[in-house]
């Protein structure tokens, strides 16, 4: 998956609102070369973007996507805290304080 920038990620989840992805969080697998260890993995609908404020940081904003149809489950983004990012037609990987990593992937 080629590298991108933070705005890739908004633009690729917007354009995928009201849709089935798939989500996974997941790691570096430290024991493999070149690999990835995702605990959490599933299926749901992506949600359209709100922009909220960072508790904390409440000059920054946080791009907010609901999942499932819950406002209660979320994607939030946050530009000071991805610190790399990956797009391609089918999926997205953004990395967190380039530690753990949330991917989204187009399923219908």
């Amino acid at each position: 998956m080629p590298d991108a920038t933070y705005d890739d990620a908004p633009e690729w989840l917007s354009q995928r609102a009201g849709r089935k992805v798939y989500i996974e969080v997941g790691m570096t697998d430290p024991d493999l070369a070149d690999a990835q260890f995702f605990p959490v993995k599933f299926h749901t609908t992506l949600g359209f973007v709100e922009i909220g404020e960072d508790m904390g940081h409440e000059s920054r904003g946080v791009a907010s996507y609901p999942l499932g149809g819950d406002p209660t489950n979320r994607l939030r983004l946050d530009q000071a805290r991805v610190t790399r990012v990956q797009v391609d037609r089918m999926g997205m990987r953004m990395w967190f304080h380039n530690s753990i990593y949330v991917a989204v992937a187009a399923t219908a």
